[in-house]
């Protein structure tokens, strides 16, 4: 993170969340270095070839989080692990938009975790693993929950 201090970070995050919008405005220069990390790691794991960036998730990520109602983070972690989810759905919502420019409706499976050719890890599959946690949060959304945030 940037020099900000975390009294900082949670103060603008209650204020964001009691809709002061220049809060949030203030916030994402404070966090763009750890939110911009975050993105890094998820794309880490993407197949070769992937067109996004970081900074485009990033921004998107700020988008969603401008344009989202009530909005609440208790904390600096909670706002982290919201931003970590909401990349994951703009990836997910990528490869699904990729998948129906490329073969139409049919399922096809998009791997992720080409790239790290030394360490030998199973293929995760981007919308196999989003099909995955929404089965297992309608038998247990805590376990959905542990296994999201991951």
């Amino acid at each position: 993170m940037t020099g900000a201090v975390p009294g900082d970070i949670t103060r603008l995050l209650a204020a964001w969340g009691n809709g002061n919008e220049d809060a949030l405005s203030a916030l994402m220069p404070a966090v763009y270095q750890e939110v911009r990390r975050i993105a890094r790691k998820h794309l880490a794991k993407q197949s070769p070839g992937h067109t996004l960036e970081s900074a485009a998730l990033v921004n998107e990520a700020y988008l969603k989080l401008v344009g989202g109602d009530s909005i609440r983070c208790e904390s600096r972690l909670q706002f982290f692990a919201l931003c970590a989810q909401i990349i994951r759905h703009i990836l997910v919502d990528h490869a699904r938009d990729r998948l129906c420019s490329k073969r139409g409706a049919g399922a096809a499976h998009l791997p992720i975790d080409e790239t790290v050719l030394s360490t030998p890890m199973p293929k995760v599959e981007v919308l196999a693993l989003d099909e995955a946690l929404a089965s297992l949060s309608k038998i247990d959304s805590r376990k959905a929950r542990v296994v999201e945030l991951r």
